[in-house]
């Protein structure tokens, strides 16, 4: 099972996950600026600072599942269109938030459990969709 490195290259399946984190805040970045919203009213609508957002912004920082969530909504847009595309389709992005319900409802343990699950999932698409590029 392939163990999720954020910020590092997964040397047995060749994944970069710098390259993702930098992705996800382009794709923030060109979204708020699209719809004419500041930095700051953005960190305002999400219940964040201006700093936090602005890491996530430069591909410094990775975002919880539910500041993606908030991200999303605040740009009105669905967590797809910001995650890095190797990973989730429109129709798989929906599943989202009743991933993130259910993992609240868990023990702090069974919830460590379950997101190296799916971490290691999401490596195994990613390593399958590597493959077949």
């Amino acid at each position: 099972m392939p163990i999720h490195r954020s910020k590092q290259t997964d040397t047995q399946y060749n994944i970069n996950y710098r390259k993702d984190i930098i992705e996800f805040g382009r794709k923030v970045r060109a979204r708020r600026e699209a719809r004419n919203i500041s930095l700051d009213d953005l960190a305002n609508q999400i219940n964040s600072d201006k700093a936090s957002l602005s890491r996530i912004e430069n591909g410094e920082r990775i975002p919880r599942l539910d500041k993606v969530l908030r991200i999303a909504d605040a740009l009105h847009t669905t967590p797809a269109k910001l995650l890095p595309s190797r990973y989730l389709d429109e129709g798989t992005a929906n599943i989202l938030p009743q991933i993130y319900e259910r993992l609240m409802r868990q023990s702090v343990e069974q919830r460590r459990t379950s997101i190296r699950y799916i971490c290691a999932m999401l490596d195994g698409l990613a390593f399958s969709n590597n493959q077949n590029s």
